[in-house]
């Protein structure tokens, strides 16, 4: 009976790390899709820009504006990409600095989306300040709360393999 429950909890242990990446890969690819939305928010493509946005992100552009957001996103005052900076990657949430902005992303399904753009450095009190646009706080804890359910689970994993 103990051999089954060990491998039982070693097999949803792997499944559940098998969709992990390295932090620094995790840090890459994040920090690719803020520069790429960047690129195309400059390149005029507000189809492929939208398409790298949280849900939510793109429903707040659409509904403060009561545009779509390929057309609401072309004219938000949003830099080019520049140089790359430091990428913080916190769980399911990952910190772009460029030299010309910061982006918030989050992790979905699909990858990396955009969930903030167009946030302005602030000198030594705070990283960011407003107008941030971005989603609401409800999707962010909602986020939060998958994140610590997943965090437990693999917690209660380990708990079980060491009986």
């Amino acid at each position: 009976m103990n051999r089954r429950r060990l491998a039982g909890c070693l097999l949803a242990s792997a499944v559940a790390l098998s969709g992990c990446a390295s932090v620094s890969d995790r840090a890459a690819t994040a920090g690719s899709t803020a520069t790429d939305f960047l690129r195309n928010v400059g390149a005029g493509n507000g189809d492929a820009a939208c398409a790298a946005l949280a849900p939510d992100t793109v429903a707040e552009l659409e509904q403060s504006e009561t545009k779509p957001c390929r057309e609401v996103i072309l004219d938000e005052d949003l830099p080019e990409p520049g140089e790359m900076g430091k990428t913080s990657v916190y769980g399911q949430w990952a910190q772009v600095h460029l030299t010309s902005d910061t982006l918030f992303l989050a992790a979905f399904p699909g990858g990396w989306r955009v969930v903030a753009a167009g946030c302005t450095p602030r000198r030594v009190t705070a990283p960011t300040t407003a107008p941030c646009r971005g989603a609401d706080m409800r999707t962010l804890f909602v986020l939060l709360l998958l994140c610590v359910g997943v965090g437990l689970a693999f917690i209660v994993g380990l708990g079980v393999l060491h009986r």
